[in-house]
């Protein structure tokens, strides 16, 4: 393929005695607004020569950019998309765009044609800078007709004052435009790697703000567990003065019921004679000594248990 062939299908060409590589586009990214969301742009890179290259990107504003792959390897004849993934901003069409890339690649020679990608691309920080050509891309922001309109609309809104003051204004405009024009040259220096994922101040700030979410509702959670639980305490407490209600109410009928079989006992001792009746007098009081024991135990449970509910309650 010729030179006059590359131009003609749109690619870059070098002063590579090997053709170097073809960019599609060749000089220049195009962004197109509105610029308030991301904004991509795809990138063609293609080896059209009959030796391996390892490439890489790298930009003058590496913040503002996201591009994948941002390095590689091309086998001959093989081409590439890369995605250029521009970060959302707030667009002043006064200010002056210096954002360029840089495609830097190097030929591989035959003890680094059989290297795998990996290998190949941790081997940059070793490669001699001889050894290394470029291909640099500049960066244009383009507006919406709707955004052309609004800014058209403002400067015909500042172009009403008297035509004594609007003179000088007008030359200080066209010098600005010349500046503007004037072509500033980038040197390899300039340059630093593309990343490869986005690092944005807004993400982080969500991601902690997400965080303090998150830290502040496992703080709720965990009063109302809190709460949950001494509401359960209270639940308890309340349920086992039940229990010894209830208890207490059982053991006022076997008293009763005790002091009733005592009742009849003694009248069935009176009734007896003398031998029989005292083996009933004894078993009486056995009988008594039992009953009187089973309270004390009962009541011991029952101070217990109030003297627990006053202390943990």
């Amino acid at each position: 393929m010729t030179e006059m062939e590359r131009e003609s299908i749109g690619g870059a060409v070098l002063v590579d005695p090997l053709g170097g590589l073809i960019l599609d586009p060749s000089n220049e990214l195009k962004f197109k607004g509105p610029f308030d969301d991301y904004v991509t742009v795809s990138l063609w890179i293609k080896n059209p020569t009959e030796k391996r290259i390892a490439f890489k990107i790298k930009t003058t504003a590496p913040k503002r950019y996201c591009v994948k792959p941002n390095s590689g390897v091309l086998d001959s004849q093989q081409s590439m998309k890369v995605n250029v993934l521009l970060q959302p901003f707030n667009y002043d069409p006064n200010e002056k765009n210096k954002h360029k890339f840089m495609v830097q690649y190097m030929y591989l020679n035959e003890s680094e044609m059989q290297l795998s990608v990996n290998d190949i691309l941790n081997m940059w920080k070793d490669v001699a800078p001889t050894r290394l050509l470029d291909i640099k891309l500049k960066c244009l922001f383009e507006q919406t007709e709707s955004e052309q309109q609004t800014k058209q609309d403002q400067t015909k809104t500042e172009s009403k004052p008297v035509q004594q003051v609007a003179q000088p204004q007008t030359i200080q405009h066209e010098t600005k435009s010349q500046n503007r024009n004037v072509e500033v040259s980038s040197t390899a220096n300039d340059f630093e790697s593309a990343p490869s994922s986005l690092v944005n101040k807004s993400s982080q700030s969500n991601t902690n703000t997400a965080t303090n979410n998150t830290i502040s509702t496992t703080s709720n959670n965990n009063n109302n567990s809190n709460n949950i639980a001494r509401l359960d305490k209270s639940d308890n407490v309340v349920n086992e003065l039940k229990q010894v209600k209830q208890e207490n109410e059982l053991l006022k009928k076997e008293i009763n019921k005790l002091k009733e079989e005592e009742v009849r006992l003694r009248k069935l001792a009176l009734e007896t004679p003398f031998s029989s009746r005292a083996k009933q007098t004894g078993s009486t009081e056995l009988l008594i000594d039992l009953l009187q024991n089973r309270s004390s135990v009962v009541i011991a449970a029952l101070l217990a248990i109030i003297i627990y509910l006053i202390l943990f309650r």
